[in-house]
């Protein structure tokens, strides 16, 4: 192969790699978005299952729960979670990437059944298909 080619073929495999890489960034960044949005529903879920029977009075509850070190890792999630949002929305169309945030409505009730012992009943579990559903049509709209 010519020198010249070998330098095109070679400029042309690092912009498939650049652009891989650039596609797996993107989901990287909407992942952990997801990802960090569950564990904050989960944590204060959890944070206020240990704290809610504690007491009876509104404001010391929330002084308990608000100076929880759970609680506040799950604001500094979202503070996160904000950032990967940022981030992601730089490099994706928001009707691309919005989607995978409803999954954010399937993962949590799935992890209170089975974190929490939390029941769902059939309409519900349907409602969660659903979701995942529109969520696959949404993303193969957006390809």
């Amino acid at each position: 192969m010519p020198g010249g080619l070998r330098h095109e073929a070679r400029q042309a495999l690092r912009r498939t790699q650049a652009e891989e890489a650039a596609t797996v960034e993107k989901y990287l960044f909407i992942g952990a978005t997801l990802a960090l949005t569950v564990y904050g529903q989960l944590m204060m879920k959890w944070r206020a299952v240990v704290h809610g029977d504690a007491t009876h009075d509104r404001m010391h509850y929330l002084w308990v729960m608000y100076t929880d070190i759970g609680v506040l890792s799950s604001l500094a999630g979202a503070l996160l979670a904000s950032i990967t949002w940022s981030l992601a929305l730089q490099r994706v169309p928001l009707a691309a990437a919005y989607p995978f945030m409803a999954l954010t409505f399937a993962l949590v009730p799935l992890a209170g059944v089975l974190l929490f012992r939390e029941s769902l009943a059939p309409l519900q579990i349907l409602g969660l298909l659903l979701i995942v559903v529109g969520v696959s049509l949404s993303v193969s709209g957006n390809s």
